[in-house]
């Protein structure tokens, strides 16, 4: 019996692995940058030097020869664990798993030099043009860290495109730990938080926390919503500005017209939920009709925050979870209890553009 193995063209399987993993090019940008984050970085720079050529740098642990041979040119091996310590004291939960993040750089240019260095170690360069691949040592890279310089790259990046690029990377990492800086040309940036801290009454009339453990979801509510001397007048024992509650899960669910599932089903299913948490921004603009009908506050707030909740899996976003569609079904609870604020049921329900915030997972807990 003869054991046989497949023989792959290095440039059909970077060019496959490329495409199939990164639907654009900003993901594969964002998967770099996770590698940077990864290597204990504490700041990566990413650098268009003209519309073809895209330089990506960081001041992270750096790679030798060893790393590159057993892990680098390794598909589908990863040398990354749970989390680690950087220096700075915080702790980072590594986000890359899967060994084939490194393919984004296909999915980006055609030709590829890394330079690396580990800390006391040679440093090395690696070249590509995904039909062969070089490993060279070089002992004039003097500091650790890792650059990357991306030739010939497949689409153009205008300066429109790279402001693109800064929003979605502003919304899909959600640290401190790793600055992440875009150069281009004249344009030299920062990537921000995407959220504000909240602050009801000045860009969102309710601040929602929650975070779930085991089965029961913890509430608490910070609002800035009513005129309280006169909305006190119709509920004198209710506190207008805090609000804090824990919920059963199961009890909430069962025999909701809302969730399409029920008894063990709905069981099982939650005892698999891991633990999260959210904090969440809910906000509306009022007419002037609706502000003396239902004693709101104030029209709107002064400060605006973009709907949409996007879901982090530790520092980063999950893919197609990222605050562009109502992945949490707001607008379908909606359509299916249309009532108004005003029905005496209290059945009404908050609409999709009304929410913005993010619900936290962890990797080892989803």
């Amino acid at each position: 019996m003869e054991y046989l193995k497949y023989s792959i063209e290095d440039s059909t399987i970077a060019e496959l692995l490329g495409v199939q993993n990164f639907s654009n090019d900003e993901a594969a940008v964002l998967e770099l940058v996770k590698n940077a984050y990864d290597a204990n970085a504490l700041i990566v720079t990413l650098d268009f030097i003209d519309k073809t050529t895209l330089k990506i740098t960081d001041n992270g642990d750096g790679m030798d020869s060893e790393d590159i041979k057993k892990y680098w040119m390794h598909i589908g091996k990863s040398n990354k664990g749970y989390n680690l310590i950087d220096t700075n004291n915080n702790v980072r939960v590594q986000a890359g798993a899967k060994g084939v993040g490194r393919f984004a750089l296909s999915r980006l240019g055609k030709n590829i030099q890394l330079y690396s260095k580990k800390m006391e170690k040679d440093g090395v360069v690696w070249k590509t043009d995904w039909n062969k691949s070089t490993l060279d040592s070089d002992s004039s890279i003097e500091n650790k860290g890792t650059c990357i310089v991306i030739n010939n790259l497949r689409e153009k990046w205008t300066l429109r495109r790279v402001e693109k690029l800064n929003k979605y990377l502003e919304k899909t990492y959600n640290d401190t730990a790793m600055k992440i800086r875009i150069i281009a040309n004249e344009y030299d940036e920062f990537v921000r938080p995407h959220f504000p801290k909240p602050e009801p009454g000045k860009n969102c009339r309710a601040n929602i926390v929650l975070k779930y453990n085991k089965g029961i979801l913890s509430v608490s509510l910070l609002l800035d919503e009513f005129d309280s001397y006169e909305a006190i007048k119709y509920c004198p024992e209710m506190d207008l500005k805090t609000f804090n509650s824990e919920v059963n899960i199961f009890d909430e669910f069962e025999g909701n017209e809302i969730v399409e599932m029920e008894g063990e089903e709905l069981a099982s299913l939650l005892e698999k939920l891991g633990d999260f948490s959210a904090n969440l921004l809910f906000n509306l603009n009022a007419t002037k009709q609706d502000k003396e009908k239902f004693l709101y506050k104030y029209l709107s707030t002064g400060e605006s925050v973009d709907s949409g909740v996007i879901l982090y899996r530790n520092a980063f976003s999950i893919s197609s979870f990222e605050g562009e569609k109502d992945w949490l079904g707001l607008g379908k609870r909606t359509r299916k209890s249309p009532a108004a604020a005003s029905h005496p049921t209290g059945a009404w329900r908050v609409r999709e553009n009304q929410i913005s915030g993010y619900v936290l997972i962890d990797k080892k807990k989803i």
